[in-house]
């Protein structure tokens, strides 16, 4: 397989950076700014905020993309503003930089993410220049998470085979299993231990680099 591979698709909340940051982009910064503008408590702005999320529901695209709520919520503040309140909350997992800046120069990468195009380009402001692309189910096809046809499309995107990329990710089956009937090859990433070890998982991006180089 090693041989084969040319392109490196990276997952990226749980795989390069830790979720916490997106988290609290929805559930303290918005909160915070439309406290703010509207002159109420936090706790009454984070409570209005979960309880409109909760009524567009993970399943509708909406849910997902910063312009619509802060447009939805009439925020003077735009989305690039209220991430950069955020940005000391952007926290790479220890081995994500390091095995980034040695794979780079060897095989082109990109991102291949179920996040908005906005957060995925905040994220990686600082290692920008070792991606090539950046694909969101959200932001690029409307897709409320990875499908197979997800990874057809940047095949096609790409003009690549499906065989020369490899996808890494920590969910099993939106990161492991749908690419791999895409065509794509994949490891999983079982940041947690909660899987039995084989030679298709991975804990950590450290273990990709020994399988690469």
């Amino acid at each position: 397989m090693k041989s084969s591979i040319r392109i490196l698709s990276f997952d990226l909340v749980g795989t390069l950076i830790h979720p916490e940051f997106v988290d609290s982009f929805w559930e303290e910064e918005i909160p915070k700014q439309l406290a703010q503008e509207r002159g109420i408590s936090l706790e009454k702005a984070r409570e209005y905020a979960l309880a409109e999320y909760q009524k567009i529901g993970d399943n509708d695209v909406r849910w997902y993309l910063p312009a619509f709520w802060t447009k939805k919520f009439g925020l003077l503040a735009s989305p690039i503003t209220i991430l950069e309140a955020s940005s000391n909350k952007t926290c790479y997992y220890p081995d994500a930089l390091e095995v980034l800046a040695s794979l780079h120069d060897r095989y082109s990468m990109i991102i291949a993410s179920g996040a908005p195009t906005e957060i995925i380009e905040f994220a990686i402001r600082p290692i920008a220049s070792y991606f090539h692309r950046i694909f969101s189910t959200v932001s690029g096809l409307g897709y409320v998470k990875k499908t197979e046809d997800f990874y057809s499309h940047i095949c096609r995107e790409l003009g690549s085979e499906c065989g020369s990329i490899l996808h890494i990710g920590d969910d099993r089956i939106l990161d492991f299993e749908l690419p791999r009937r895409a065509g794509f090859h994949s490891y999983y990433l079982d940041r947690k231990c909660d899987d039995p070890l084989d030679y298709d998982t991975i804990r950590n991006l450290t273990e990709l680099r020994n399988k690469l180089l």
